[in-house]
Formats: structure tokens, sequence, C-alpha cells
């Protein structure tokens, strides 16, 4: 784990808690201390270590300690080991940067539209009794009483009633959401492509148009509107008028994104990721410049918050001002997403993806427009509300502020009037009352936002925190997924992949067996991962 590079001192101050997951036979623990030149390789300023069997036997350091190695130095440390099974009894992931939020609500998406399909009924079981055993639950704060419902189908007033999910349409939300904005939207993507619509089917609003990403941007910007876009900045794609590349290897658009907003009300900024100091030499061999100047690393965070108008609440009362909602997951506002359950290959060539073609996964052969088939693409996605969505709008804040010092005058006061104060930004006592408890969590570092001290990788910390929570299965969908190279059984390395999600499924797999316990995983990864 590589953490905080200090410049212009000899006297470094880290101030940082670092909470590490491990898993595996370890001899110890070390600390490594390194001075880093400004073009010279990080040299060894000495070492610091303790044997594994000392932190399982209980040791505690809380002291200054001696560096072994070239030259005299100190650290100030504290270091105490936990076993795992003294800390995963809360859903909540602890030690992360954003805490859990009580009374929001969340709209879940398959896909980019769904056109209402598949249905499915939820029978409420008789058996489940909530503490106090009345079927209408109670949140801490009394005054929050509730049923449960789902989405705008009604409530479900007693045990055993059945309740129908309509799944909604994501895409269309999203655009209705932009249109009804009247204060702010803040935008972030690994794509933002400004020449397609979010609407396929149809406008959402009889007699109006299909406007553009684009078109709808700017529209929202001429009527007052603070619109700004944080895209990715893929360092392959360029305006160059002789070498003109503007679409990028990734495909992701930036650079026409940025040109089209120039000089237009939408404040669009291109955001770099930085990496590559601290790789190990295996990596560096195989990735090279490549690596150290950037290439390798994405931003892929998909988040678009914005201001709507104020829930009525039970009573019938209804705040003065705006809140806030905001929309968050895996789907890029880019080509190639759109897509529905029945995800077909050649059926919507000429229409709904007309002027969408995407197909990155067929080598060696010559796929067209024309012909097909398209790429499908299947990604899930959510709408949340209440306190959380203030989370959302922080990373958006911060990463602004890092990456785009000098225009932070352009972001609002989200604290300040039209928005509703954040104690009032509340889901429960309102006529939606399916309430969630929902945290924030993303993979950052203080080089693409502010106000983090060291590294910010709350997305793992989740992943190992539910694993070793779970009791009978685990479900994992992702684009790809590898790691825990460090136990690789062929050309094991601990530097190439080393993060520990692999190796704590199979902890926790060969855990139940040896207690004679049913469990499973379920791991669900693309035959052809996009792009490759």
């Amino acid at each position: 784990y590589q953490r905080r590079v200090h410049g212009g001192t000899l006297e470094p101050k880290w101030e940082e808690d670092m909470h590490l997951n491990v898993c595996g036979h370890f001899r110890s623990l070390k600390l490594h201390c390194k001075d880093r030149d400004d073009m010279d390789a990080a040299d060894s300023l000495g070492t610091w270590s303790i044997s594994a069997e000392e932190l399982k036997n209980g040791a505690r350091v809380d002291d200054w300690v001696e560096l072994v190695g070239r030259g005299t130095g100190q650290l100030r440390i504290k270091v105490h080991y936990t076993p795992a099974e003294l800390l995963y009894i809360s859903p909540v992931v602890p030690n992360v940067f954003f805490p859990v939020r009580n009374g929001c609500r969340v709209t879940l998406y398959q896909d980019a539209h769904t056109g209402g399909e598949p249905r499915v009924t939820v029978r409420h079981s008789p058996e489940w009794n909530p503490p106090g055993g009345d079927w209408k639950k109670m949140h801490a704060e009394e005054r929050f009483g509730f049923q449960t419902m789902d989405n705008d189908n009604g409530f479900s007033s007693e045990p055993g009633a059945e309740v129908e999910h309509v799944p909604r349409n994501c895409w269309e939300e999203i655009y209705t959401a932009i249109s009804e904005a009247k204060h702010f939207i803040y935008i972030t993507g690994w794509g933002v492509w400004v020449n397609m619509s979010l609407l396929r089917r149809g406008p959402v609003v009889d007699g109006e148009e299909m406007l553009t990403t684009g078109e709808l941007l700017k529209k929202k910007a001429e009527e007052g509107v603070a619109v700004r876009v944080m895209a990715w900045n893929e360092k392959t794609s360029w305006n160059n008028p002789f070498v003109p590349h503007p679409a990028g290897l990734m495909g992701t658009h930036d650079e026409e994104t940025l040109a089209y907003f120039e000089g237009t009300g939408v404040q669009c900024i291109l955001a770099f990721r930085d990496g590559g100091e601290g790789l190990g030499p295996k990596f560096t061999q195989l990735a090279g410049a490549v690596a150290s100047e950037g290439f390798l690393w994405t931003h892929h965070q998909k988040t678009i918050i914005c201001d709507a108008a104020p829930l009525v609440s039970e009573d019938g009362g209804c705040p003065e001002g705006r809140r806030m909602i905001g929309f968050v997951g895996g789907l890029d506002i880019t080509n190639g997403r759109w897509d529905t359950p029945q995800h077909t290959l050649y059926r919507s060539l000429q229409t709904e993806h007309k002027d969408d073609f995407l197909n990155n996964v067929n080598e060696g052969l010559v796929v067209t427009q024309e012909y097909g088939p398209r790429e499908p693409w299947e990604d899930l996605h959510a709408k949340v509300e209440g306190p959380v969505v203030r989370d959302l709008a922080s990373n958006f804040d911060q990463r602004w502020r890092q990456q785009e010092p000098e225009l932070a005058d352009a972001l609002l006061d989200l604290n300040a009037e039209p928005m509703i104060p954040e104690e009032d930004d509340t889901v429960m006592g309102s006529s939606h009352p399916d309430t969630w408890a929902v945290q924030v969590l993303r993979s950052a570092d203080e080089r693409v936002a502010a106000d983090i001290t060291g590294i910010d990788d709350s997305i793992q910390q989740a992943y190992v925190h539910n694993i070793r929570r779970a009791k009978k299965f685990l479900l994992i969908e992702n684009q790809y997924f590898l790691g825990s190279s460090q136990h690789w059984l062929e050309e094991a390395d601990p530097e190439m992949a080393p993060h520990v999600v692999p190796v704590e499924i199979a902890r926790k797999i060969v855990s139940c067996i040896a207690n004679g316990e049913r469990f499973s995983a379920y791991i669900i990864i693309p035959m052809y991962s996009a792009l490759i």
C-alpha cells in the first residue's frame, strides 16, 4: 500500500489512518519510508517491522520507532490487529470517507431502458416480523413512521400482500430530471457524448422534442441553470486539425464534447487520472512509459446531480426551495449504452440504434451499422434521493476543485438558498416513504479529489466488508475481475494486482467447507469486456 508523498520537508507529517484488510499467511508487517527525488527513483530511508505473530497475540505499538537502514530516523506510529470476526457485524462500511446516510430512497435500474418489462410480483412474507411485532415499520425517529411500498405502485399494508414491481426507464428519468432542473446540473463520466439522445422511443412529454444530450444541456444553461460537466481526459484523443482523432482509442469523445460546449453556457472540463508512482518492477516493465504518463488510469465515476422539486410530506406540507437528486452507477451517457433486457443484436439497427452503433468485440470481422451485429450492453444504475445526494455532490465538488482549481468559483454553494437545508432534505415522512440507508463508496486519492488525506479505497473496503459478513451466498457482476496476484497458483506476483477480493472469496468458501456450512459464490463477467 503506497501512501502520501510529502515534498520539501525533512520532517513530514502523514497524519493518516490506514486500515489494511489482511487475508493470507504473512510473516510480518513492514513500513518502508522512501525519499523520492524529483527525477530519481525512490530511495530507501529505512524500514520498521513487527512480526505477524506478535500482532496476532495482541501486541500494540503506540510510540516512536527507529527506522533500520540508511542513516537514522524515527516514525511516530500506532499499530494493532483486530480479528475479522470482531469487525464485521454492522452493514455499515467503517473507516471510510463518507458515512451511511439514513432517510434516503433508491430506485434501481436494469439497463438504460426496460419498457416496464420484465415485471416481478413480490409477496411480503407473513413470517417477517419487525422489531416490536408491528408490521408498520418505524424508523429510529418515531415521527417517521411508514409502511413498505414499491416505487409508485402503492402500499402493502399486510403481511403476505403482493406488490407488482414495474422496472423503470433509467435514461428517460435522467432526461426528465435534467429537463426539470432549475438551479444546477453536475455531471461526471468516463465518457459524455453530446451527439445522441437519451430518448429512443418518443418524447417523455407529448409534443416535445427528443433533444440530444448536448442540445439539452445547452438549453438548460441558456435558461440560467449552472451546468458543469467533468469527463475523463483520454490521452489518445485530440483535436489537431492536421491529424484529428477526437474520439480517441477508447471512444470517449472527450475532445468532441469539450469543443461542442466551447463558447456556451455549459462549463466542461476534461480531467486526467494520474498514476504510475510506486508501480512494481514487473508492472513497469510491461507498461513502460504508458503507465507513468497516465494512459492506463481512467476516471470511471458516472454521476449526475441536480436540483428537483421538494417532496410533499404525508401531512400535505411542502418545504420551500429545491432538493437534490442524484443518479449513480455503471451507465455512461455515451454511445453503445442504450439497451433493453432483450439485448437485440440486429432488430434495432435501423431504429433505436440507427445513430448509436457500437461493436468492439468482433475481432477479425468487418462489422458495420448496416448489417450488425451490435454489441449488447448491460449495466446497473440507480437514482438516489435524500441526504446521501449531498455526498455525491461533495465528491463532484472535491474533484472539480482539485483538478480545475482555477474554476473553483464556478461551483455553487449548495447549502444556500434556494436549496432545502440538509436537515430537511429527507425522504422520510414524504408521500413516497420507501426509505433506505445509503453510503457513498469510491476509489480516489489526493491527486484527484480535494479534502482527501492519502487514499479513499472504500469500494475495496466495502467488497471485503460484505464478503466477510455474507452467510449464504455472494453474487458479483463486474466488467473485469482480477486480483490477489500474490496468491496466483502460476506466476504469483505481489505487485501485479494485489488487492484481496478474490482471495477473500476463496477464504470464505474454505472456511464454510471447514465448518460444514453451505455457501455459494456467483461471479458474472462478460464473455468479452468492452474495448477488448
